[in-house]
């Protein structure tokens, strides 16, 4: 696995040089290393000869890439601020630079890395972009490897690869989320949609939510996003306008955790879409509610307590609907 992932990598670094034509020089792959060792199939099918030195200042002027590799010690290679300068004044002259596994000096390439190599058990590498055959949300296993996280990334950088704790045998399942509380109504017929509110905390700030959402659909399957704020402090009403466009079903979206004792219920009230001309179109519609939680007893919902055109008071008046919050998950992602 070490070698597919090593290999992905540098297809990806590699995949913009190509062997000269003609009288042209070849192009100069630097490889920093002992040896190209499993990597030397690889660089004879793209038909690149390699230059294998031992440390960074003996790489060849022109090279049109690079490779650092891991240098097999326990930790990460460690790079002078001299291998730094000569690192971007590569990439400054074109060249293409993978690092292994590898320590830059503070602020070399644009980019910092952790303090300490975070060693992932147990985790699994999840592609985010698409990497030849490799799709979004794939999965790859990986084993006891040792990763050293970026908290700034370069500019411009992309993260192709993450760990992650993921749900999944070839693609990661998406894992419920403990934070979502959502309401989808079902206005019953396409309309022309103005704008649309929801009512939140019953009476107590602390009960209010950290962000919300709202989307809407014409089949109840596709939904386009159409708004999201996470104001603070939240208002008690949330409001949104809504393109002029026909749809059946709206969504809000609305996200809570347990970030103090204080915050450790999330309330939901009356919802209003309306039309250009200001009417109710949600009045007494049906709606659906959808968490991971199970609502709280004496707050449950019996169908109708969001669309009745009551507006609710205090949580216990019965007109609201209310869930205890999940703690903040821990995150167990690691970057590559």
């Amino acid at each position: 696995m070490r070698w597919l992932l090593r290999a992905a990598a540098f297809v990806l670094v590699l995949g913009s040089v190509h062997p000269a034509q003609g009288d042209g020089a070849d192009p100069v792959v630097a490889v920093v290393g002992r040896e190209v060792g499993d990597l030397g199939p690889l660089l004879a099918s793209l038909r690149l000869q390699p230059a294998v030195v031992a440390e960074l200042s003996a790489i060849p002027e022109g090279a049109a890439a690079v490779l650092v590799l891991a240098d097999g010690g326990a930790g990460p290679r460690a790079l002078t601020e001299a291998d730094g300068r000569r690192l971007e004044d590569l990439v400054a002259a074109g060249a293409r630079v993978f690092l292994e596994y590898a320590r830059l000096p503070e602020g070399s390439l644009g980019c910092t890395s952790a303090a300490e190599p975070r060693r992932p058990l147990y985790e699994r590498l999840v592609v985010l972009t698409p990497l030849g055959a490799l799709q979004p949300e794939d999965l790859l296993e990986e084993h006891d490897q040792a990763c050293l996280p970026l908290v700034r990334l370069p500019p411009g950088a992309e993260v192709l690869l993450e760990y992650d704790r993921a749900l999944g045998t070839y693609r990661r399942i998406p894992t419920p989320d403990p934070g979502l509380f959502s309401v989808t109504v079902d206005l019953g017929s396409e309309q022309v949609l103005a704008g649309a509110s929801q009512r939140y905390g019953a009476g107590q700030p602390n009960y209010r939510p950290e962000s919300v959402e709202v989307s809407f659909s014409r089949d109840g399957s596709t939904f386009r996003p159409a708004g999201r704020t996470d104001t603070v402090p939240m208002p008690e009403t949330v409001r949104f306008e809504l393109p002029r466009e026909p749809a059946r079903f709206v969504r809000f979206a609305a996200r809570k955790f347990r970030r103090s004792p204080v915050t450790d219920f999330f309330f939901m009230g009356e919802v209003e879409v309306s039309d250009a001309a200001g009417h109710n179109l949600a009045l007494n519609a049906p709606y659906t509610v959808a968490s991971t939680r199970g609502q709280s007893p004496g707050y449950g919902d019996s169908g109708g307590e969001l669309t009745d055109g009551r507006v609710e008071g205090l949580y216990t008046d019965g007109l609201s609907v209310g869930w205890g919050t999940a703690p903040v998950p821990a995150d167990n992602r690691f970057p590559l």
